[in-house]
């Protein structure tokens, strides 16, 4: 049995007033076996590089080691392999713990004969916590199963040498009491990923990849004063009226995943009500609570120091409205990052595509005066993916385009290309069942599907082309923002669109993990994930106004089966799926049914109002004319 992580979680805490020389060099002199009174020649750095070695070095492959121990300085954990035994440690046994030492010159060492009362004093009266130091020094172990929290304090007092002296002056041996009670083991050694999640990384450690957006809190911005999301690992719908703020959820998760705004120029702007502006969010894999950004108001900026984060998402795609689209590649980030940090240059930011820039490309000025092409769009990648051997990435696109497909009828299949007039390039065109039509003259839904398509192919194989240029594999995770899933789309290609696109991502690359997060307000898009939905994946958002507030609520997704049930569920929240009139006349034809005494005169005057509003076979009609044949009136 090995320490669990819930143990470590509290014992870090407890040990967060000891002082770093308590867990380091007065261990060390114990186990040199110092003397009281007799000083002799003893490698003290040595044995304190020793116990750092064993103790407080998770991650070898750093530079540092990791110090749970307060020191009187600012809160910080990890250490310089390199400086803080030569430095740290012995500045603070020669200068702030000289008292306790008889020292007569820079190698021999003992223990003044009041030691105990010294150590004491330099540690503010406040004793060791034997359990939880025992439990990170000792986190690797491998206990017998029977091991009791008593026994683990005494198989640590043992190893150093503890006298019973220091037991009762310099330790606390309580054993751990916290409420509520965790459990001090776990059948496994605790991993580094675990114990990241707990202490953070060393500087020297890259940011992990491939994480996804798992919280994000919006507080003295937007529509509301508060504004939270727990977002779900696979999907995720967002849903509510126009101008309560879908779009503005998903344009602060792009800045917290790609650490820009879509639009530069249009940030998140502050309420006038709020205090202190702040947005937390967390990556799913970071150590720890949501990191939390405020704003800066001297600057008018949402500082974010994305470089620092410990851990990076994976590929960000976000579709927005308006057809334009923008890319965040961890891949190239690190890449251009690079390249720019040796220049001393700004680091560039995601690639942010018009619609007009999709379709046929964005070049932009390279620093020597050159164009730079960035991306080469649909019209000319097509063409040469289409004719450039080797042709797999045109056979992806195929197979991406035939997933995305709206029915059976209309397959979305490549054609022969054409010359179009004053047009000099060769033109794609698709295979639909009247014609060969040329792309450019497609309808929107189905620009829009192209363009998707395009961009998922377009933007996993340029992250593979660049993971290979800086020698990481592709990543796992693939985020997708999109809003309005169903903007130009036929209700058709609206009750497929969610479950093809998760479905479609698998034809780039098997292991890659999606996680979608999509603004809607089509009932049919809220009907086609009936047979996939899953609560422990997938989650449903709705903004309400409550009188005059906001609140966003993930309320649990119920299948209604029907459009109609949709349009009046708590998603949607109509009375009826009718016209307004005819919902209108329906409520005065039900008030009427439940009257005591009904006005024979109303009844035919709602009559004409049904008859000019309802169909004909609509199912409401049998019981108001029976209803009314009662009340007289003959229809």
């Amino acid at each position: 049995m090995y320490i669990s992580i819930d143990q470590l979680e509290i014992s870090l805490g407890e040990l967060d007033h000891v002082h770093p020389f308590f867990g380091t060099s007065f261990l060390a002199f114990k186990q040199l076996d110092l003397e009281v009174g007799k000083p002799r020649r003893v490698d003290i750095a040595n044995q304190e590089t020793s116990i750092l070695e064993a103790y407080y070095n998770p991650l070898p492959s750093s530079g540092y080691y990791y110090v749970p121990l307060r020191s009187g300085g600012p809160r910080k954990r990890w250490v310089n392999k390199r400086k803080y035994p030569d430095s740290g440690l012995q500045k603070t046994r020669t200068t702030t713990f000289a008292g306790p030492f008889i020292h007569p010159n820079k190698y021999e060492w003992a223990w003044a004969s009041n030691y105990i009362a010294e150590l004491l004093s330099l540690s503010g009266d406040r004793k060791v916590p034997a359990f939880h130091l025992a439990a990170w020094m000792l986190r690797d172990r491998d206990w017998p199963e029977s091991t009791q929290a008593d026994e683990i304090i005494s198989y640590f007092f043992s190893l150093f040498s503890i006298t019973e002296n220091e037991k009762q002056n310099l330790f606390d041996a309580a054993l751990p009491g916290t409420l509520p009670k965790v459990p001090i083991f776990q059948n496994e050694p605790v991993t580094w990923k675990r114990l990241r999640s707990l202490i953070g990384p060393p500087t020297d450690e890259s940011p992990e990849e491939g994480g996804g957006l798992e919280s994000l809190e919006l507080s003295g911005i937007g529509p509301a004063k508060i504004m939270k999301l727990d977002l779900a690992p696979r999907l995720n719908l967002i849903t509510g009226d126009n101008g309560l703020g879908k779009t503005f959820l998903l344009e602060c998760a792009w800045w917290a995943l790609s650490g820009g705004w879509a639009d530069p120029e249009q940030p998140a702007h502050p309420r006038s009500d709020s205090a202190r502006p702040s947005i937390s969010f967390k990556i799913s894999g970071s150590p720890g609570k949501p990191g939390t950004v405020y704003f800066d108001k001297i600057t008018q900026q949402w500082p974010l120091p994305a470089q620092n984060r410990p851990v990076l998402p994976g590929i960000v795609l976000y579709a927005r409205v308006d057809g334009s689209s923008m890319i965040w590649d961890p891949a190239k980030h690190y890449w251009s990052m690079e390249s720019e940090r040796v220049r001393g240059l700004e680091v560039p930011d995601a690639i942010r595509l018009t619609q007009a820039e999709i379709w046929n490309g964005l070049e932009i000025n390279s620093r020597g005066g050159n164009r730079q092409s960035v991306c080469n769009g649909l019209i000319r990648d097509w063409i040469d993916w289409q004719f450039i051997p080797p042709q797999t990435t045109f056979e992806t696109f195929s197979r991406v385009l035939k997933k995305l497909s709206p029915s059976n009828d209309i397959t979305l299949i490549p054609g022969t290309p054409i010359k179009l007039p004053r047009d000099d390039r060769q033109m794609p065109r698709l295979e639909l069942p009247y014609d060969d039509v040329p792309v450019t003259l497609l309808s929107a839904g189905m620009k829009r599907i192209l363009s998707m398509a395009y961009l998922l192919v377009w933007t996993w194989e340029t992250h593979k082309e660049a993971s290979q240029h800086i020698g990481k594999p592709p990543q796992s995770k693939l985020v997708l923002i999109i809003d309005e899933m169903e903007a130009h789309l036929h209700p058709k290609w609206q009750r497929i669109i969610v479950p093809a696109l998760l479905d479609v991502v698998k034809e780039l690359e098997q292991t890659i993990d999606v996680q979608l997060i999509i603004a809607t307000h089509s009932p049919l898009v809220m009907a086609s994930v009936e047979p996939i939905f899953d609560e422990k994946t997938d989650s449903l958002f709705t903004l309400d106004l409550m009188g005059r507030n906001l609140e966003v609520r993930d309320i649990p997704y119920i299948k209604h089966g029907s459009i109609n049930s949709w349009l009046t569920s708590e998603v949607f929240d109509l009375k009826r799926a009718y016209s307004v009139e005819a919902e209108t006349a329906l409520i005065d034809a039900k008030n009427l049914q439940l009257a005591e005494h009904p006005d024979p005169e109303e009844v035919k005057r709602v009559s004409r109002r049904l008859a000019e509003y309802l169909p004909s076979i609509d199912p409401f009609w049998p019981r108001w004319v029976y209803f009314a044949e009662n009340q007289g009136v003959h229809l």
